[in-house]
C-alpha cells in the first residue's frame, strides 16, 4: 500500500486516470472499468513481478473494501478483470497468482486471479472473535534465541479476542529447521493434528 504524501498523490492521479478511462469498452471477455472516485481509493498495488495488473480496493459508505482486479491493456487503458464478491476489511497480494483477503467474519481467504472460488486459509474457531480487521504476516530471524541454533520463522496471525482478552491467533507458522519445529509443536498445538495456536498479546 502506498503511504507517503508523494505516493498518495500518485495514487490519486492514477485513480483519476482510471476514472477517465473507465468508460472505454475493452476487448473480448473483459469488462469496462466503472468510474472511480479518487477519494474512495484505499489500495492500489501492482501484481508482484508485473506492470500491467493492479489490485484496486475502493471503500463504500461503511468504509468496507470492494476489491477489483484491473489489467492495463493497449496504450495503458484499464479494463476490469474481476470484482470479488462481497466486501472486506483488508486485502493484499499473496503472490503473483492470488489475492488474500480478510473480513469481519474472521475468515482469511486466498482468491485466484480468475474465476475460481476462494480457498479458506484460516478461520477463527469458537469462541474467538475478530479484534478489528488486523491480519499480519511475520518473519523473524532467530539467532540461537532458543538454544536450537540459527533459524528463521514466518507465519500468518489474526488479531482476536478470547473472552474479551486480546490475543493473537497463529493461523500458520513455518520454520526452516526441524528441531525447533518438533520442540515447539507441543506448546503451540492445543489439540492433535492442529497447526494453529492462540497466544495472549503482550
Amino acid at each position: 500500500m502506498f503511504r507517503g504524501g508523494n505516493w498518495w498523490r500518485g495514487v490519486v492521479k492514477l485513480a483519476s486516470a482510471l476514472a477517465v478511462l473507465g468508460a472505454v469498452v475493452p476487448a473480448a471477455a473483459q469488462s469496462p472499468l466503472p468510474a472511480v472516485d479518487p477519494a474512495t481509493v484505499a489500495l492500489l498495488a501492482f501484481r508482484p513481478g508485473s506492470n500491467d495488473t493492479l489490485l484496486l480496493a475502493t471503500t463504500d459508505a461503511q468504509a468496507r473494501l470492494q476489491i477489483h482486479l484491473v489489467r492495463l491493456v493497449a496504450e495503458g487503458k484499464p479494463v476490469l478483470v474481476r470484482t470479488l464478491p462481497g466486501t472486506f476489511s483488508a486485502a493484499a497480494w499473496l503472490d503473483e497468482a492470488h489475492i488474500i483477503t480478510s473480513g469481519g467474519d474472521g475468515k482469511l481467504e486466498s482468491w485466484p486471479l480468475v474465476g475460481e472460488s476462494p480457498a479458506l486459509l484460516a478461520m477463527l474457531p469458537e469462541p474467538l472473535r475478530p479484534d478489528g480487521n488486523h491480519v499480519f504476516f511475520e518473519w523473524m530471524k532467530m539467532p540461537d534465541s532458543t538454544g536450537f541454533g540459527d533459524y528463521q520463522e514466518s507465519g500468518i496471525g489474526i488479531a482476536a479476542t478470547f473472552n474479551g482478552t486480546p490475543v493473537q491467533y497463529t493461523a500458520q507458522m513455518y520454520l526452516d529447521d526441524e528441531p525447533p519445529t518438533t520442540a515447539l509443536r507441543a506448546p503451540y498445538v492445543p489439540r492433535p493434528n492442529c497447526t494453529c495456536a492462540v497466544s495472549p498479546c503482550t
